[in-house]
């Protein structure tokens, strides 16, 4: 009984992490570019991009998200915003990243990001 207390407390603390993709500086004027769905056909990604994002602490809608900032995210692998013809970002939990999840106050999200090159 005191295991199933204990384990309850622990899913009732585990938060959902509140990550937030910003766009800024990547994009902004560019008219010719276009975000893909993921139901589209002829999305055919050049590169796919993975990361694991931790968050911790409570998620309410006074605390701040994790932000990740699209234009650095993106340089950090050596591929520049103005090359980019199309993108697609998901933000998901595997089965592992949920397993992570449950303990209090820590998430973890896995972060892709898959994107066409202009010709």
């Amino acid at each position: 009984m005191k295991l199933l207390v204990v384990l309850l407390g622990l899913f009732s603390m585990s938060c959902a992490g509140h990550i937030e993709v910003v766009p800024r500086g990547c994009f902004s004027d560019d008219k010719n570019f276009t975000y893909a769905l993921d139901f589209d056909p002829d999305f055919k990604p050049d590169f796919i991009i993975k990361k694991r994002i931790w968050t911790h602490g409570l998620t309410t809608e006074y605390s701040s998200p994790h932000q990740v900032f699209l234009k650095s995210y993106l340089g950090q692998h050596d591929v520049a915003c103005k090359n980019i013809k199309s993108l697609r970002v998901t933000i998901d939990q595997s089965s592992k990243d949920v397993l992570f999840s449950v303990l209090p106050f820590i998430s973890r999200h896995t972060l892709t990001v898959e994107g066409m090159y202009t010709n």
